[in-house]
């Protein structure tokens, strides 16, 4: 029995040995290695772009003392030659720390975007050593709208220090602030929100420093295109492009097209730095910006700018309702394609396209008789931007017959034969004059119909064309004679028919007549009565 109790004894001691040991291994090793999950917000560009975290170093939470948290950061391999560059540690042994010594100093915000920038260049020139979506530390996602927002969610991503990149942006700043298309982030909890606003290449275009505006036919409006120069980080080239489409009622003066980069008209850019080919079949402008990472890789977040006239042709949609729908109207549309893959500079997206309008107008002359409102034949008038016009030979706006049997006038264009200051109303009474910008006309009633008094003084015709607090087209109205507006485009002109004056011989005559008898006859009285009283 004494034998047994001592066995049982040594038993015991070793199974205390063995849970002491245990325990001091658990209490040593307090380190986990737990995900989390990283949400990017993004801006509306960022809808269906892919961002992609690369695990820089691995994290281990050290939880022992819950209120006094501690990290530990291992290197990831793939970095290893990265930070050896960088670094310039040689000793392989010694990376690890002296990579995360490099990154812990990296107080500045400066300092930051240049090392996002080298690391960033380093992976895509590196790819092979970072796949992604393996089952690795590596995860991509597509942002997607939702109600928070434009949102990527990186799910059961290991603890770690990475480095985020969202495909093909130019940039995460706005350009008063250049930044790089890459931030770094440190995911040590289960939940991390970060906000990457990334900036893809997009266009700003203007017509006539206005979003819309209004031209008559045969006159030049001017065409402004502005984006920014990319942060072109791991391209080994770049492709960017002004992409312009111009509807049928515009014409593109070629020689007129200038592009800039900074401040104009400084920086005027010539050949072979951009190149330029317009499509006449389908009227497509394109600026090709050849050597845009040969020459401007160091100026990230610097303007491009595109200028060009273009003259408002015969055939010009002209504004036919009161609605602001850009059908009306010439609009011009815009976007720029640009690289989105830096391992493939020929992969490109375009931007959205950016519409600016120019809408033309029309108005129709109704000329009728008083009372019974027939439609009179044979007026003839000179539509003139002079209100006290003596010479409407030269002071009228030149018009064109649309065609040979209509009542339909338009502008003419610069130098257009055929054209008249004169136009003459048919048997409806109505003539339609197109191509008109917003302002004010005067229209001088040259001829009357047979039997009827001419206007003695032009009418006065305003155009109004309105837009909203962004700059859009809104309405069309019509002034005539300072009348209340009306959206109707129709001028009524009433003619009252002329006094028929009395032929001789008839009883306007008779009474003239007699009425100058008899004033003579008084007249004689009063003579005969003032030498009576002067012999008295």
């Amino acid at each position: 029995m004494k034998k047994w109790m001592t066995c049982l004894a040594k038993a015991l001691t070793v199974f205390a040995l063995v849970m002491g040991c245990f325990m001091n291994v658990m209490a040593e090793e307090p380190a986990t290695d737990p995900t989390g999950t990283l949400t990017v917000n993004g801006n509306q560009s960022s809808t269906g772009k892919t961002i992609t975290a690369y695990q820089m170093f691995s994290v281990k939470v050290n939880t022992s003392e819950p209120d006094n948290l501690s990290y530990t950061y291992e290197l990831n391999s793939g970095f290893e030659e990265f930070f050896t560059i960088i670094t310039k540690e040689k000793d392989s042994t010694k990376i690890n720390d002296a990579a995360y010594a490099y990154v812990y100093e990296l107080q500045d915000d400066k300092a930051k975007v240049e090392f996002a920038k080298k690391a960033l260049a380093y992976i895509i020139s590196h790819s092979t050593q970072f796949p992604v979506d393996n089952g690795g530390v590596n995860k991509s996602e597509k942002f997607a709208k939702d109600g928070n927002g434009v949102t990527a969610t990186l799910s059961n991503l290991p603890y770690g220090y990475y480095l985020v990149y969202a495909a093909g942006a130019a940039d995460t700043t706005d350009s008063a602030k250049p930044g790089s298309p890459a931030v770094l982030v440190s995911l040590v909890k289960a939940e991390t929100t970060i906000e990457l606003k990334s900036a893809y290449p997009t266009v700003d275009k203007k017509v006539d420093d206005l979003e819309a505006t209004s031209a008559e036919i045969g006159t030049q409006v001017t065409y402004k295109l502005t984006s920014t120069i990319p942060d072109m980080t791991g391209y080994s080239s770049y492709t960017f492009k002004f992409v312009d489409t111009l509807s049928e009622g515009l014409t593109l003066n070629e020689d007129s097209v200038k592009v800039y980069v900074g401040e104009v008209p400084d920086a005027i850019l010539t050949d072979p730095a951009y190149s330029k080919e317009f499509d006449k079949n389908s009227r497509t402008l394109t600026i090709s910006m050849d050597l845009l990472k040969e020459n401007f890789a160091d100026r990230t977040g610097e303007p491009i700018i595109v200028t060009y006239t273009a003259t408002i042709n015969k055939n010009a949609i002209i504004y036919n309702n009161n609605s602001a729908d850009p059908s009306n109207s010439n609009n011009n549309s815009a976007y720029i394609e640009y690289s989105n893959d830096p391992s493939n500079s020929q992969n490109t997206e375009k931007s959205p396209a950016e519409v600016v309008e120019v809408y033309t107008f029309d108005i129709v002359i109704n000329k009728f008789a008083a009372g019974s409102k027939t439609p009179l034949a044979g007026a003839e008038f000179s539509l003139s931007k002079k209100s006290d016009s003596t010479n409407l030979e030269s002071d009228a706006i030149q018009l064109i017959q649309v065609t040979s049997d209509s009542d339909v006038y338009r502008l003419a264009e610069s130098g257009e034969s055929g054209s008249t200051s004169t136009i003459v109303t048919g048997s409806t009474g109505e003539i339609t004059i197109q191509g008109l910008k917003a302002g004010t006309y005067y229209l001088y009633e040259t001829k009357a119909p047979e039997g009827y008094n001419k206007l003695t003084a032009p009418i006065t015709i305003v155009i109004e064309a309105e837009y909203d607090s962004e700059g859009k087209f809104s309405k069309r109205q019509v002034i005539v004679d300072n009348n209340t507006a009306s959206k109707s485009n129709v001028v009524n002109i009433e003619n009252r028919a002329g006094a028929v004056l009395p032929d001789t011989g008839s009883m306007g005559t008779m009474i003239f007549s007699a009425m100058g008898v008899v004033m003579v006859i008084l007249g004689s009285i009063w003579m005969s009565r003032k030498k009576k009283g002067s012999r008295a």
